[in-house]
């Protein structure tokens, strides 16, 4: 495996669940979801990021 150095300024890091903020942005950005179409679906916002909270106490999340 060939690995790349990344940018000045960025890093790898393992996320927790105190990352869920940003965990929740970046998912709705790589997936282009929004807030209304979730909405439209029966989602409420908070619903949305416990809905992730789990993953990111019992998986290893990289960001």
């Amino acid at each position: 495996m060939q690995y790349t150095s990344l940018p000045d300024g960025f890093t790898i890091q393992e996320l927790d669940a105190s990352h869920l903020e940003q965990f929740n942005a970046l998912l709705r950005y790589a997936f282009q979801v929004t807030e209304e179409e979730l909405v439209q679906v029966g989602w409420q916002e908070d619903e949305i990021k416990q809905s992730k909270f789990p993953i990111l106490e019992s998986a290893h999340v990289l960001g």
